[in-house]
């Protein structure tokens, strides 16, 4: 019995000898990531057990985010202030981190902004990878910030830029086929959002008026050429509205090749109008004169006729002309 008891011992002993194993392997997995030479970089390590999360930070995260290790908890991640692109406020299970432990994968690219106290903002970007077997029981996510502040804040001024401008935007491929851009004043004057168009191509020429078809045509080839080109439509939004357009095109060429067309396609219809209006005037205001009986004519500067009436320019013996 008294043997037995010791076997016992033995085996109890050995698994503790396994359990300690096992945490001084994690324990130096996670020193040797959080001083990988030659990244000077925010890394954090999150280490995802069945019940619980453990997470540590190299100094450059701790420097940036002006926290003491100690802090650096999943707490810190819950009621620290973490936005997406979007605006809204992600909890630690939305964040890469953890993310990448739940699906068993690598989550790269992930942008995020963090709002510090005196309301700096600060935007990075995330790769957060899996270094465990996805079947282990134990994960370990490895996620490296980047910070790309000044690069988010061009890009804010940029969209801030475009989007007050109600001309709409575009950049296709070298056809005129596919969208690559397009900004939201399409929504305004075609009545579909830039991801409708991008997903279908079509929707901005089924709403051109069937006559301009073929002026359309015309205007692609030349851009496909390498040629400038400005074209002047009418248009039916999708809710039914005519507008005019002038919709031009410049292509831009690499290697002697176009292999993109930018162009700007602007809303016209007042433009349109008061020429159509001022037209017919001038046709009504032509036609009461070549029927008035008197002679009316305008002089040029050098006192010559630069306009005469069909009625008095027969009176005095002459042709309009």
């Amino acid at each position: 019995m008294k043997h037995g008891t010791e076997k016992k011992k033995t085996v109890k002993t050995n698994s503790s000898n396994k359990k300690k194993s096992a945490t001084i392997k994690s324990t130096n997995k996670t020193k040797e990531f959080l001083n990988l030479p030659n990244l000077s970089a925010p890394i954090l390590i999150s280490t995802h057990k069945p019940a619980s999360i453990s997470i540590k930070a190299n100094k450059y995260f701790t420097e940036i985010f002006n926290c003491k290790d100690s802090e650096i908890s999943p707490a810190f991640f819950e009621t620290g202030k973490f936005y997406d692109a979007n605006n809204k406020k992600l909890s630690l299970n939305e964040l890469p981190c953890v993310r990448a432990a739940v699906l068993n994968k690598n989550i790269t690219d992930f942008q995020l902004k963090y709002v510090f106290e005196k309301g700096i903002i600060k935007w990075f970007r995330i790769n957060s990878f899996l270094v465990d077997s996805p079947k282990s029981s134990s994960k370990t996510v490895v996620s490296i910030f980047t910070d790309i502040t000044r690069d988010a804040d061009v890009q804010s001024v940029f969209q801030e830029t475009i989007s007050s401008i109600n001309t709409v935007l575009y950049s296709t491929n070298s056809t005129g086929t596919e969208y690559n851009f397009i900004t939201e004043a399409v929504r305004s004057l075609f009545g579909f959002s830039p991801e409708e168009i991008y997903q279908n191509k079509f929707k901005i020429l089924r709403s051109i008026y069937p006559e301009y078809f073929i002026d359309f045509r015309k205007f692609i080839i030349k851009l496909r050429k390498g040629e400038e080109d400005v074209i002047e439509y009418k248009m039916k939004d999708r809710f039914g509205k005519e507008h005019w357009v002038r919709h031009s095109g410049v292509p831009i060429f690499k290697n002697d090749e176009v292999y993109r067309i930018v162009g700007v396609i602007q809303d016209i219809t007042e433009e349109k109008l008061v020429q159509l209006k001022l037209s017919r005037s001038e046709e009504q205001f032509r036609m009461l004169i070549d029927t008035a009986d008197d002679l009316i004519f305008i002089l040029n500067g050098f006192g010559y006729f630069s306009m005469v009436n069909k009625n008095g320019a027969s009176a005095l013996g002459y042709l309009p002309d």
